[in-house]
């Protein structure tokens, strides 16, 4: 089954940034997290994303706007260094539904 959110909640995406090569988790400190998404194509919402401590992880709450509707949003991370290196995730897909309550 696929991860779900609800229309107009608030949940928290952690990622997990790790070399694809090796598979150790890579140190964010000195690069900037970004999260790029948009729901069903539409328009491509940005947001910095917080990296509490040096673990590799990368952390975005929605706000009750951004998922403010129906349909299949479409996620992508961004690490920059500032200096030239970038490193961008695999697409990260999540359906957004109704609440049945």
């Amino acid at each position: 089954m696929a991860i779900e959110y609800f229309v107009g909640a608030t949940p928290k995406l952690q990622v997990t940034c790790k070399d694809k090569s090796s598979g150790s988790t890579v140190d964010l400190s000195g690069y900037t997290a970004t999260i790029a998404f948009s729901i069903d194509g539409g328009t491509v919402t940005t947001a910095t994303m917080s990296k509490p401590g040096t673990t590799g992880v990368a952390e975005h709450t929605f706000t009750t706007a951004q998922l403010g509707e129906e349909g299949n949003v479409e996620i992508q991370v961004t690490l920059d260094s500032g200096s030239g290196t970038v490193y961008k995730s695999d697409f990260i897909r999540r359906r957004v539904i109704k609440s049945l309550a």
